[in-house]
């Protein structure tokens, strides 16, 4: 992660649920760890410029650069869970990774 990177975090538990931005990129994070899950993992939903756009728009917010998605995204959306639905259930494109003991 960029030095200047800013991480926002999400309410939700378990795990660490978070958004930041990597290049023009929007991530959307939940780092499962802990005594109920049996390995670490970090799945990554990572939402393109025209992604943004369509996600801002469910959001009912202006479209704005990756940074302040980013910041819209984890402030209304309680989680890595809340994002995925939405994007599932309107059709918004998105690419996911998973990576295990990160």
């Amino acid at each position: 992660m960029d030095a200047t990177c800013q991480v926002y975090r999400m309410p939700d538990r378990p795990g660490v649920h978070s958004t930041e931005v990597r290049g023009s990129d929007v991530l959307v994070q939940w780092y499962d760890f802990g005594e109920h899950a049996p390995y670490e993992s970090l799945n990554t939903l990572i939402f393109g410029r025209r992604a943004q756009k369509l996600l801002m728009d469910a959001l009912s917010c202006p479209s704005g650069p990756p940074n302040q998605v980013a910041q819209q995204v984890a402030t209304l959306c309680a989680s890595y869970f809340v994002v995925r639905a939405l994007a599932d259930r309107v059709g918004i494109p998105y690419t996911h990774e998973v990576s295990f003991d990160p």
